[in-house]
């Protein structure tokens, strides 16, 4: 039997991109979450069960940024703001591509909102979350 191998989220990486300009967040972690709407049915046909049917695919998650790090991320290419339009690329792995040492989910998505924290004796942090406006797609490895 083969070893495990330990995945640490210390190379993890996120990109927002609007229009043609693409920003790393300085992230101390995300969270992803797709979901899929599920149609129930049943009629004389179905031998007295329920068939089931993923219908409507949507996505949504947050980012929490460390605003202390360098550039502000409320001014920053693209903007995070409420209402902004983005492609997220989160690189669980680390790394810009689709390998399994890099791979990445890539969402189009709109920031529904912005979450600012401020530790008096820690770092300043902004947490966006935001919603998906079409199908996720990912790396089968993840």
């Amino acid at each position: 039997m083969a070893a495990a191998t330990f995945h640490s989220g210390k190379t993890g990486r996120v990109t927002a991109t609007s229009g043609s300009n693409t920003y790393e967040l300085a992230t101390t972690g995300y969270r992803y979450e797709e979901s899929t709407e599920i149609v129930r049915y049943r009629n004389s046909l179905t031998s007295g069960g329920t068939i089931k049917e993923a219908t409507f695919f949507d996505c949504k998650g947050n980012v929490t940024c460390d605003f202390d790090h360098g550039a502000n991320p409320f001014v920053a290419v693209p903007a995070i703001v409420a209402g902004a339009s983005v492609t997220m690329n989160l690189y669980p792995f680390g790394g810009t591509s689709t390998s399994p040492s890099g791979s990445l989910h890539v969402i189009t998505a709109i920031i529904s909102r912005v979450v600012s924290q401020l530790q008096v004796e820690g770092k300043t942090t902004i947490e966006c979350e935001f919603e998906g406006t079409g199908t996720p797609t990912h790396p089968a490895n993840v």
